[in-house]
């Protein structure tokens, strides 16, 4: 379903408890959900995402993540053309964490793991079992959307 949020979202928050999911297809004859609303259930918070992936030649497509916390929320926009990444406290100040993102995280992850491959080096940012971990999620997500939304606990 949308293996990089879950990943990005496993890395800043851990497992979720339970993960529910309502997705659709609707490209005839592809080869899984094109639309899906994701929630990811934690013990005092929820994490919401929702992809498309339904339009072709989308020139509107907007990558966003908002976490929401009691006491305020982070925002990270990857939209083409823009990168926005910031924290907002219960009060409304903004906190600009854009420099923290020093380039394409999916490039970055790429050369990472090649070099890591060209030099027999552990792959010590992201071992296998945090890759599992986030397969492991996707699939507790294909589950819920299969069960048109039913809570899968993880």
């Amino acid at each position: 379903l949308q293996v990089h949020d879950v990943d990005v979202i496993r890395g800043l928050m851990g497992i979720p408890n339970a993960v529910c999911v309502v997705g659709a297809n609707v490209i005839p004859n592809s080869s899984g959900y094109d639309e899906a609303s994701s929630l990811f259930i934690y013990n005092n918070m929820h994490v919401f995402v929702k992809v498309d992936w339904s339009v072709e030649k989308d020139l509107y497509n907007i990558r966003t993540t908002r976490i929401n916390f009691d006491n305020g929320y982070m925002f990270l926009d990857r939209t083409s053309g823009r990168t926005i990444f910031t924290k907002v406290d219960k009060n409304g100040n903004v906190t600009d964490l854009t420099d923290k993102i020093d380039s394409d995280m999916y490039y970055n992850e790429l050369v990472y793991y090649i070099d890591c491959l060209e030099n027999n080096k552990p792959f010590d940012l992201c071992p296998v079992n945090e890759s599992a971990d986030a397969i492991r999620i996707v699939e507790a997500q294909k589950r819920s959307a299969d069960l048109r939304g039913e809570k899968i606990k993880l």
